[in-house]
């Protein structure tokens, strides 16, 4: 499936629910993964997008509140991570049978 990477505050100006029906009639060959930019990022909704897209998603904080180095150290573990999910197939409508006769 094609993978879609989303950089986004969260703030979704227009109809959430047209937007996540929009997901859900592509989630068959599309997976959506999430990005939230900046500490005002709503992180419901970069979550909720990411769960219909089947995908994951990661919260980025400023800059401002961290040390450059411990920052970039972050960041690079935060997009390995998204990238390592990217990567693996997703599954869906999966069932177990357990053979429970002895």
């Amino acid at each position: 499936p094609r993978s879609i990477f989303l950089l986004t505050d969260g703030h979704i100006s227009n109809d959430l629910d047209n937007i996540l029906n929009l997901i859900k009639l592509n989630n068959k060959h599309t997976r959506l993964f999430t990005v939230g930019l900046g500490s005002e990022s709503n992180r419901h909704n970069i979550r909720t997008l990411a769960n219909y897209g089947s995908g994951s998603f990661s919260l980025i904080k400023p800059l401002s509140s961290l040390q450059p180095k411990i920052y970039n150290q972050q960041l690079s573990n935060k997009l390995k991570l998204l990238f390592t999910h990217c990567t693996q197939p997703a599954i869906s409508n999966c069932s177990v049978s357990w053979n429970t006769n002895q």
